[in-house]
């Protein structure tokens, strides 16, 4: 997502990571597979986010410090800010997301979804699954406690632009999560690029090896 919008309510601007291992300095980003589009509207802070693109991004940089050379598949998880070449420090996910029931849903999302992208085989299906998953790891990063998962309502809601197809796939990857349809895959984790001023991302990676 690269619209912008500037709210005093962003309390997870506040939080620092508690052990960020290391950082990664981005100085390339590119909608991957494309994005589709909509508006975005979160009634808590009344947010609107009009001709918003929806997809899953690919980042490339260089590890800090060493400078090896890093790529990261990933997803917005921060509606208030934009996303721009920087600085991120790695982080768990509980940096931006405290409730261990929400880090599992993601965890069952992305690793679940992720499958499904790489085996798509046209552009439009993968902008379709890509968009999907980003509309859902907002849904269950931002609706309110107590309020059921669903696209089209609640605090976060999506709406308009070319994205109704995913707008609705979206909420059957909802459905599977909450109805225990998708379990986390093993050996996968979530976790968090996180930046104070830019848009902090998360994306699916492989659990380390004992050291």
């Amino acid at each position: 997502m690269r619209r912008f919008a500037f709210t005093a309510a962003l309390a997870a601007a506040a939080i620092t990571p508690q052990a960020a291992s290391a950082s990664v300095v981005i100085n390339s980003i590119t909608d991957n597979p494309g994005y589709l589009t909509g508006t975005l509207s979160y009634t808590p802070t009344n947010l609107i986010l009009g001709n918003l693109g929806i997809s899953r991004f690919h980042l490339s940089g260089t590890e800090q410090p060493g400078g090896a050379a890093v790529d990261f598949y990933s997803y917005c998880i921060d509606i208030f800010h934009t996303l721009h070449t920087g600085a991120f420090d790695l982080a768990p996910v509980s940096t931006l997301i405290s409730s261990t029931t929400r880090q599992a849903q993601l965890l069952t999302l992305l690793s679940n979804t992720d499958p499904l992208l790489a085996a798509a085989t046209t552009t439009a299906q993968k902008q379709l699954i890509s968009s999907a998953t980003q509309m859902a790891v907002w849904e269950i990063a931002f609706e309110g406690a107590g309020n059921p998962y669903a696209i089209g309502a609640g605090d976060l809601q999506i709406s308009g632009g070319n994205s109704a197809d995913a707008r609705a796939l979206a909420n059957t990857y909802l459905a599977n999560i909450v109805g225990n349809v998708w379990s986390p895959v093993a050996g996968k984790q979530v976790e968090l690029l996180y930046s104070r001023d830019n848009q902090s991302q998360i994306f699916l990676a492989g659990v380390p090896e004992p050291a």
